[in-house]
């Protein structure tokens, strides 16, 4: 955003039911990004007038689009069948997702009615909104719930969560590249592991093999022997084995 250049940051906001974040200029201009949606985008507004965009989704010399106005708790639909995960996100849209599967097995929640889910979320998040814990867990993950709530050993706590985000964004790249590279080597592993115990698996079958037809040769020397033994009608021989 060319117009932007230079000026300066007098202020940051956000809005209070969605995730979007609001940086103001001293021209009085602003940028709004609308980010975790399928319509991510950033706009620089002016005079409450689309200035520019980084995609293209939304209309040049439009209104911005506004937040949605979420009913944090209140639930108008049926979510009965739902799984766990939407079931929490319907009841607060703001609810940290990458923690769900976590207290989902800690609390049991696939076993919570709706009401008591209702219950168990806006306790959570009172408590989370009260007194945040900015923990880097030992799995990799980050949360802003303490210990008390979501019981994963914590790796590195912080003073507040701008320290978080800002440790969190030095060392994501590095870290993803190393579970990159993990993955990578233990599919590569595995692969080996697979061909190494297929291999096996076949020579025990040729080992088995080769006794067999070891078997079948030396009872043919032995019938061949002993042909001129026996009743030539008969179906079954007796014979010393010559190999015992």
């Amino acid at each position: 955003f060319e117009g932007l250049y230079g000026k300066e940051i007098t202020g940051v906001s956000i809005p209070e039911t969605d995730r979007w974040l609001y940086l103001h200029f001293e021209d009085d201009s602003t940028l709004y990004f609308r980010m975790f949606s399928n319509r991510a985008n950033v706009f620089w507004v002016k005079e409450n007038e689309i200035k520019s965009v980084f995609k293209e989704y939304d209309e040049i010399g439009e209104e911005p689009p506004s937040p949605q106005k979420l009913n944090v708790y209140k639930v108008e639909e049926d979510i009965s069948r739902k799984s766990t995960k939407n079931k929490i996100v319907a009841i607060n849209a703001m609810f940290p997702r990458q923690n769900i599967p976590e207290l989902t097995e800690h609390y049991g929640l696939d076993d919570y009615s709706v009401d008591e889910l209702q219950d168990w979320v806006k306790e959570v998040c009172q408590q989370l909104e009260e007194e945040p814990h900015p923990r880097l867990l030992e799995n990799g993950e980050v949360t802003l719930f303490s210990e008390e709530i979501l019981p994963v050993e914590t790796e590195k706590e912080f003073e507040n969560v701008n320290h978080l985000i800002l440790y969190r964004y030095k060392t994501y790249s590095r870290n993803q590249r190393l579970k990159q590279r993990k993955s990578s080597l233990l599919k590569s592993l595995k692969r080996k592991i697979k061909r190494l115990e297929s291999g096996l698996k076949n020579l025990y079958q040729a080992d088995k093999g080769l006794e067999r037809a070891e078997k079948y040769e030396q009872w043919g020397h032995m019938l061949m022997a002993n042909a001129h033994l026996g009743d030539i009608n008969a179906e079954e021989i007796e014979v010393d084995d010559l190999y015992g």
